[in-house]
């Protein structure tokens, strides 16, 4: 008894020695263009990361593994696919590309906007995203996680900004004519100018 299930383990492994399979090891290169960024509370934060392979094809998915409570993270794209990325030479494409020892790999940039919200307070915060990457078309895959850390600084809204200079725009039209033109979030900063000038010729051929 014990003899017959000695062979037949012994035939189970053969048999599965005998199936053919291909283990594809995924090679994925990525290098941060930016990993630190200051902002105002309500502003967004932008970093790039440039993604290459060796492979002939690897699906990629990107994740959110750490976030600030209440902050927004959009990873654009978070799901993409990567053709190997062979060695180019001169005249390039309008793309990023990597100088690696081979010569220069065309990448493929993955933007991480980062939303800080209005009521945060100033400081440095963390976030982690992931990477994971694998190829399960033929065979079995070896998946590969790249982790990727940015900084966020926080600023004080105290230290300026397009506020501020919107603001000092309407303590000068007021203190020529004595009215405040409201310009809006963009900035006409043409129309203002148009209105501050018109007022002055006014103000000019009153007094003559």
């Amino acid at each position: 008894m014990n003899d017959l299930i000695i062979k037949k383990i012994s035939i189970f492994f053969i048999a599965l020695l005998l199936i053919p399979f291909t283990v594809q090891a995924t090679s994925l290169g990525a290098i941060k263009k930016n990993d630190h960024a200051g902002v105002k509370p309500g502003e967004t934060a932008v970093f790039t990361i440039l993604f290459w392979s060796d492979a002939d094809t690897v699906t990629l998915k990107l994740n959110k593994m750490k976030v600030p409570e209440n902050w927004d993270v959009v990873i654009r794209p978070d799901n993409l696919i990567l053709n190997n990325s062979k060695p180019e030479n001169p005249p390039y494409s309008e793309a990023e590309y990597f100088n690696s020892p081979e010569g220069a790999i065309k990448t493929t940039p993955v933007k991480v906007y980062v939303i800080v919200p209005r009521s945060e307070k100033p400081g440095t915060y963390e976030l982690v995203v992931s990477a994971n990457a694998g190829n399960a078309d033929n065979g079995i895959s070896v998946l590969q996680e790249r982790v990727f850390k940015f900084m966020v600084n926080v600023e004080s809204v105290e230290s300026g900004g397009i506020n501020r200079l919107l603001d000092l725009g309407h303590e000068s039209i007021d203190k020529l004519t004595g009215m405040v033109v409201t310009v809006t979030e963009k900035g006409n900063y043409v129309l203002v100018f148009i209105a501050s000038m018109f007022l002055i010729l006014i103000s000019w051929f009153i007094k003559r």
